[in-house]
């Protein structure tokens, strides 16, 4: 499998969404109109860099920004596939935000509607050798939702859950209301891939063995395939080769000794290294590499102690050990999260080990991470929490849930490899999660009220929604491919009608939301609680 990246010589142009068209955008008389644009990157930052509009970050000059929603973004590259022209080649993106159409040479490939996965298509008929002509549209959020934001700090509210796209981004208690827009992933093309591996997993132990699972595509499959697999690291050097003509095929190993992988604080991150190759007739044809950590997640609910009253503590336990989590909420470093700088990761992460963090939630109004964070978690003794990327009101699962799917199919076997993720959470502050009983403004029956008083075609049946998507669906994909890593619905999430209690599960009641760490009135009952967990 080869790549060619088409990251570099973008351009991008704005235009009103009732006059675009191909043919508009192209006419020679528009094409002094077009500006550069990193790739990732960002359209407001583009515009930002060009001096069209001002920082939104300082007084009140985000609102000179909003105009941008209104317009429909086109994207254009000009690029050659000398390499690649007369071979099966596929177009791959990530991150893609927004609701786009694309073109290549004047011929509709296909739409996204999801910035938290990955594409491919099949555009082998319509590549030529030179001068490639790549449309990217963007279309205007505005029309997406009906109309422009209906507030100048709360945007479109609760309209973006119709959206597959960062959810802070439309306006959030510590973020400003200027969504997103263009690719915020990379760009490339993948050629000469008849013979690849479609999915690939390792699972480790704290035993010291460590599961290699494989599954490759027809062609590999149908002409037979070696797979080479070494693991090497502390001491540890093993290497073993399986042949085999079926989709599907694992490999283990046995590490002597064993070094096992600890949160900071509690021991040290050893990390062993693999690689793992596709062979066919002796030629590599795909390859994988990564580090590893041995190590097991359980989640661990206990009795209160009598004194504490009734209850249930809820913690983290790795390698069979109980961790007192300490850490915070990880939210995207930008507000155009494309634009972030990569070395940056390393800076914030470093500050984390060094204040003593070993857990960082990554919370579901954001992102799913740039791998290189996961890398330095990893590394660094970072437990992550991960959220899926559902936060704070209700979602349309029957119209989203195709793209919920492939979604978090995606994420997952993204991101499993990791030691580093302890936990998976179906989403932050959920309809049956975001109440306590002593707040009468947060029941779940005026949730509910507030989705049927906006117009029908924004309704949101949570009652059926939010058991599907956070009890069926998440839970069953990080079940089957989650490696064993423990799932939660939620963020808070308690075992009684309530979901937001501090007497069983994870709980968000604070003294940022409740006066003196109220707890049936009684502040003490706080310190003990806190006790059991």
């Amino acid at each position: 499998m080869k790549k060619t990246g088409l990251n570099q010589g973008w351009k991008v142009i704005g235009a009103n969404p009732q006059s675009c068209s191909l043919e508009r955008v192209v006419k020679p008389d528009l094409l002094q109109n077009w500006m550069n644009i990193n790739v990732p990157g960002d359209v407001n930052h583009a515009l930002q860099l060009k001096g069209l509009i001002p920082d939104p970050h300082y007084d009140t000059q985000a609102s000179e920004c909003y105009w941008i929603t209104s317009k429909e973004w086109w994207y254009l590259l000009e690029f050659d596939a000398d390499e690649c022209f007369d071979m099966n080649t596929d177009l791959c993106l990530t991150n893609v935000d927004g609701h786009t159409d694309i073109w290549l040479n004047d011929t509709y490939i296909s739409g996204t509607k999801n910035a938290f996965r990955m594409f491919r298509f099949p555009i082998t008929s319509y590549l030529k050798e030179k001068n490639n002509l790549l449309y990217i549209r963007f279309k205007s959020i505005d029309q997406l939702l009906d109309g422009p934001r209906l507030d100048p700090l709360e945007g479109w509210r609760n309209k973006r859950a119709f959206l597959r796209k960062p959810q802070f981004s439309f306006g959030w208690d510590w973020a400003l209301p200027l969504p997103s827009i263009g690719l915020s992933g990379d760009v490339w093309l993948e050629y000469d891939h008849e013979y690849r591996f479609v999915d690939f997993s390792v699972q480790p132990f704290i035993s010291g063995r460590v599961d290699f699972a494989f599954e490759v595509t027809e062609e590999a499959k149908n002409i037979g395939y070696e797979i080479e697999c070494k693991l090497w690291g502390h001491g540890c050097e093993l290497e073993t080769t399986v042949s085999r003509n079926a989709y599907k095929t694992y490999t283990s190993f046995e590490i002597p000794d064993p070094k096992l992988w600890y949160p900071n604080g509690f021991g040290e991150q050893p990390l062993y290294q693999y690689q793992v190759n596709l062979v066919i007739k002796g030629q590599v044809k795909d390859t994988r590499t990564g580090r590893i950590g041995l190590r097991e997640s359980n989640i661990v609910e206990k009795p209160f102690t009598p004194d504490a009253g009734p209850g249930i503590s809820f913690g983290i336990e790795i390698n069979g050990e109980q961790i007192f989590c300490k850490g915070g909420n990880w939210i995207p470093m930008e507000i155009w999260p494309g634009t972030v700088k990569v070395d940056e990761y390393r800076t914030y992460l470093t500050m984390a080990k060094d204040a003593n963090f070993n857990m960082l939630r990554v919370w579901g109004g954001g992102i799913y991470e740039h791998e290189y964070f996961y890398d330095l978690c990893d590394e660094l003794g970072i437990m992550v929490w991960q959220d899926f990327m559902f936060a704070s009101t209700g979602y349309p699962v029957k119209l989203l849930q195709d793209e919920i799917i492939a979604e978090a199919n995606y994420q997952i076997r993204r991101l499993r490899n990791h030691s580093s993720i302890v936990l998976w959470c179906g989403c932050n502050e959920d309809v049956y999660s975001w109440s306590y009983k002593g707040d009468k403004s947060t029941s779940v029956q005026n949730d509910i009220e507030e989705t049927v008083r906006v117009e029908n075609k924004w309704q949101v049946d949570r009652v059926y929604g939010d058991p599907i998507l956070y009890t069926m669906i998440l839970r069953g994909l990080t079940s089957k491919f989650g490696l064993g890593v423990p799932y939660i619905e939620s963020s808070p999430q308690s075992r009684d009608d309530y979901g937001n209690m501090p007497n069983s599960g994870n709980c968000h009641i604070s003294s940022w939301k409740y006066s003196l760490f109220e707890c049936e009135g009684q502040y003490r009952n706080w310190r003990n609680h806190f006790n059991q967990v």
